[in-house]
């Protein structure tokens, strides 16, 4: 394993340029969980956003690209807040082993990822500490040429099979057309609110979206789940997922017809302190945007403690430290894409005051030759390419 980094996290405040985006705008889980009930929510638009958030001008820091060839794990280890231990020195530990932008890619591209590889690793991380939250970023689909010819399939299987406690949806879980599909070059007629009912319905776990409603009511629809609180150990994690507003691409410029997407720190302003009521320890953001916008969404939300990332495809060798509304240090990590990377957060929390102690960030490597990968996942990955 790689030496451990010593951060401090007021060292390690990075602001990394934006992946340029292929969207248009115009075209453009034994654990318990419980769920919220879906309400009614005020809607905010665009300009909103502008005037509610702000974006202090930072230096522009450099932030390493998504390394292919990456063959040791990144680890970094850094301390949140400057707490003194009880007199017993006791802590409690629970691990977030995280994904995102795996995008349907089943078998590894010159030795990289494969779901079997990234199975692999996730089954040999669960082992590490029994008190883990398994949790994914977005967009499992949209990729050549199983998930693009069986839509979202076979991913919700394969997640459902390898214990997901929660996904949040990215902007390609709105994409596929319900019952009628068309393909990159068809003639859809989409009912996109039905196929995000579908994939619901396929997982085994909540797919979280809280930003997403109906464009024509300004409701939640039933099967949409703002948040979670899921218990891993003794701690109540809260997990809460938003999404970009920029759910259409060039090739599906009709994605997103029929939804609305609010303000993400508006949202998060609005669920958090709900969250907490309900017995929330801790605050886990799930936001599927840029690395730009995400931070954003850290600076102008109240009691947020982590964020993962998603949709930009990058590679946090060293989590991005951002002060959330409270100004409090709040690490963002994001795990590259494709299967390629898969990351596990250590959050070591005081168990009388139930806040966050030290973090330790840790990026595995997915390659084909040093991971053994899962046998369970193979056989799902095998039976779907004869589809």
């Amino acid at each position: 394993m790689s030496e451990i980094q010593n951060i401090n996290l007021h060292q390690a405040n990075y602001s990394a340029p934006a992946k340029k985006s292929k969207k248009s705008k115009n075209k453009n889980k034994a654990q318990e969980t419980q769920s919220q009930p879906k309400d009614k929510v005020e809607l905010s638009g665009k300009k909103d956003k502008e005037v509610s958030q702000t974006e202090p001008q930072e230096k522009e820091l450099r932030l390493s690209p998504f390394v292919e060839n990456a063959t040791e794990p990144v680890v970094t280890e850094f301390s949140i807040n400057k707490l003194t231990r009880g007199k017993s020195g006791e802590t409690t530990t629970i691990n977030i082993i995280h994904t995102n932008d795996l995008h349907g890619k089943l078998t590894p591209g010159k030795g990289k990822g494969g779901m079997a590889y990234v199975g692999g690793k996730i089954e040999e991380l669960k082992k590490e500490n029994p008190n883990y939250l398994l949790a994914d970023g977005g967009d499992i689909s949209y990729a050549p040429p199983y998930s693009d010819r069986n839509r979202f399939n076979p991913m919700p299987e394969i997640m459902n099979d390898l214990g997901y406690h929660v996904m949040n949806a990215g902007n390609h879980e709105f994409q596929w057309e319900h019952k009628q599909y068309g393909g990159h070059t068809g003639n859809p007629n989409p009912d996109l609110i039905d196929n995000y009912k579908e994939l619901t319905e396929a997982l085994k776990f909540p797919m979280v979206c809280a930003n997403a409603v109906d464009s024509k009511t300004g409701e939640r629809p039933d099967y949409v789940t703002p948040y979670i609180i899921q218990k891993v150990g003794d701690i109540n994690v809260g997990v809460i997922g938003v999404v970009t507003d920029e759910l259409a691409t060039q090739a599906h410029p009709q994605v997103g017809d029929g939804w609305k997407i609010l303000n993400p720190a508006d949202t998060m302003n609005k669920f958090i302190p709900e969250m907490k009521a309900k017995g929330a320890d801790i605050i886990v953001g799930i936001a599927h945007d840029d690395l730009k916008a995400n931070q954003n969404t850290i600076r102008n939300t109240h009691g947020i403690d982590i964020m993962l990332g998603g949709h930009d495809h990058q590679k946090t060798d060293v989590p991005i430290s951002v002060k959330n509304a409270d100004g409090q240090e709040v690490p963002l990590v994001e795990a590259g894409a494709y299967g390629a990377m898969v990351g596990k957060l250590e959050v070591e929390i005081d168990p009388s005051s139930k806040k966050i102690r030290n973090i330790t960030s840790t990026l595995y490597p997915i390659n084909s030759d040093s991971v053994k990968p899962d046998k369970e996942v193979e056989s799902i990955i095998a039976n779907w390419k004869g589809k």
